[in-house]
């Protein structure tokens, strides 16, 4: 094919221009589908990073071999089709891998994680493959337009990619992901890229048809495993996260992302079942006198622990509640299904809430879980517990949700450790049936026996008593040192066939 005489030089930069930016868009997406898979943590965007650079190193070193043998503007404009038809299959893939884990988790067998961790790697390495390689491609094509030294050329396709990348950044991160969603934002970049790449490419019509013909498969197959559930009652992309309303029997669940675990409950019945009951019998730790208690929830998601303390406590204290989540659409979806009581909610970062704070709290529960297995690693540092102790009221208690397999664990006793480094009073209270702990923090001894409680919360009761001292031989994590995602995921491992406590 012969297309340097028909190409325009506003085509072809144009051309070069979108490739650039739809390279990159579609990255800040694949990363965005990391999330429900394993969540956002520093190991899992590291691989996808590691994934991302590997494949582009592979793309420039093939590219520049077949740079060197003719026709590099025609490969041009045919990498960028592959490159663009792959792209689309991207969230296919993305779906796949989480079925293969739902298979893996449902089975108790790591049969099925293997490949749903190697699929989004792997797709994410051979796109990355197949765009590197138009890079060098591109730099020769313009060098055989122009027949101008490489270096000068190299210069001004790098400039050109590199000002698309950075819209390939910004324009997803603030418009088309929060607006329109991650698919959508796949299809849109790369079906514009496909859509420029395939204009000089009418002759090769075999090869033009394939890739249109598995383009228009991607995006069927992907909507296709996007199919309806009738459990879920809302699902919305925020900015932050992907948010899922389910219903089952009487039963409401909020779910960020796929299900690793439930944020959020609203049942009728008395009890959720889970750790927002053992955080709501908390005022049985504070002294009697305290009829009006000033409650901070940090990572309040629908505010189900508020909720909790509410009915347990109506006849006998007086709340104020104050409500800390960095997503502020959460609090109209609680509003709207999970029926919190009255509440200030405050739309913020944890850190920067109690940084900012001037006030003295009763109890503070700190929950602050979102796509991460673990406490996100600013949240769970030694300087944050200082911030903590200047907002605890003296007589009060800190309650910190964590998940581990044993209170033996490095992770439980590392953050027990750095508790208690500002609390001198710390305590581990395991909530029975799950892998969830709650360690409490306080400036004075915390009451054991003759706790004072109503009726719902008597049942509690032998868990608070059943505190034990934590082990503290663990790592101080600290701001500069907190590897709360790789002493989480630790946490976590054990054969998959004992592993049988809830994830929540």
């Amino acid at each position: 094919m012969s297309t340097s005489s028909t190409i325009s030089d506003t085509y072809w930069y144009t051309f070069l221009f979108i490739v650039g930016t739809a390279s990159i868009a579609v990255e800040i997406a694949g990363l965005r589908f990391l999330a429900p898979l394993f969540g956002s943590s520093l190991p899992v965007w590291g691989l996808a990073i590691a994934a991302v650079l590997a494949g582009l190193a592979w793309g420039y070193t093939r590219g520049g071999q077949l740079a060197g043998q003719g026709n590099a503007l025609a490969l041009v404009f045919r990498q960028a089709a592959w490159g663009s038809t792959i792209f689309l299959w991207m969230p296919a893939v993305f779906a796949l891998a989480i079925w293969l884990r739902d298979i893996s988790f449902a089975q108790a067998s790591v049969v099925y994680i293997i490949p749903a961790f190697l699929l989004p790697y792997g797709i994410l390495l051979v796109s990355s493959v197949t765009f590197g390689m138009v890079n060098p491609l591109a730099v020769q094509a313009e060098a055989d337009r122009r027949n101008q030294p490489a270096g000068q050329v190299a210069g001004r396709i790098s400039a050109l990619t590199t000002t698309g990348s950075l819209a390939g950044i910004l324009i997803p991160s603030f418009i088309t992901i929060p607006l329109l969603g991650s698919h959508i934002t796949v299809w849109l970049f790369a079906g514009v890229a496909l859509a420029l790449s395939a204009g000089p490419l009418v002759k090769e019509r075999t090869q033009l048809v394939r890739m249109l013909s598995l383009a228009a498969i991607a995006i069927l197959v992907t909507l296709a495993m996007r199919s309806y559930n009738e459990n879920i009652l809302f699902a919305k992309e925020t900015r932050h996260q992907y948010v899922t309303v389910h219903q089952q029997d009487n039963t409401r669940t909020l779910i960020f992302d796929a299900s690793l675990g439930i944020q959020s409950v609203f049942t009728p019945d008395l009890y959720t079942d889970g750790y927002w009951d053992y955080m709501a019998s908390l005022p049985a730790l504070l002294p009697e006198t305290d009829i009006e208690v000033s409650v901070l929830a940090l990572g309040a998601a629908a505010s189900t622990t508020e909720r909790q303390m509410q009915r347990f406590w109506q006849d006998t204290r007086i709340f104020k509640f104050t409500s800390v989540e960095l997503d502020s659409e959460l609090f109209d979806i609680a509003d709207a299904y999970f029926d919190p009581p009255e509440r200030q909610t405050v739309t913020a970062d944890a850190r920067i809430f109690t940084a900012s704070s001037a006030n003295t709290y009763d109890i503070i529960a700190v929950d602050t879980y979102a796509r991460e297995v673990t406490i996100p690693f600013h949240l769970a540092t030694t300087q944050f517990f200082a911030q903590l102790a200047d907002r605890l009221a003296d007589h009060g208690v800190i309650a910190v949700n964590i998940n581990a397999t044993s209170a033996d664990t490095l992770w439980v006793r590392s953050l027990a450790r750095t508790l208690h480094e500002q609390f001198p009073h710390v305590r581990l209270v395991h909530v029975p049936q799950s892998c969830n702990y709650l360690l409490l923090a306080s400036h004075i001894s915390l009451p054991t026996d003759a706790l004072a409680a109503p009726a719902p919360v008597i049942p509690l009761l032998p868990a608070l008593r059943n505190a034990i001292p934590p082990r503290t031989d663990g790592l101080l994590l600290t701001d500069d040192r907190s590897p709360t995602d790789l002493l989480g995921f630790a946490a976590f491992i054990r054969p998959m066939s004992t592993f049988s406590c809830d994830r929540v």
